[in-house]
């Protein structure tokens, strides 16, 4: 998937890839945008066992923010923001997660 991205940037740089309710991402854009959050994940979780939380609506961001950490090696735990307080606690504790992202890292 990740080897797919940089092809298609390469290969079609303006093409339009995601869209959501808020805007539009050409190929060259998710690159772009998947590599710089990939390197703020790194910094944030720069061990291979450790895990960021990412709580975040279904948007193209909150995407990007998963493959990104998946292109670098960090594990992202998914958390949904229709969880009751309770339920969020448990699933970050249970998570291990080191650090939560509630927007794309600059980019939510």
């Amino acid at each position: 998937m990740l080897d797919l991205i940089r092809d298609r940037a390469t290969a079609d740089p303006h093409g339009l890839a995601l869209v959501d309710d808020r805007r539009a991402m050409t190929w060259m854009d998710v690159a772009t945008t998947v590599d710089a959050l990939g390197e703020r994940l790194i910094a944030i979780a720069p061990n291979s066992d450790e895990r960021v939380a990412v709580i975040g609506e279904n948007t193209v961001e909150t995407l990007l923010a998963h493959v990104a950490g998946i292109r670098r090696g960090v594990g992202t735990v998914a958390v949904s923001r229709q969880l009751k307080p309770d339920e969020m606690a448990d699933q970050l504790l249970d998570s291990g997660s080191v650090a939560v992202v509630t927007g794309p890292l600059g980019l939510m």
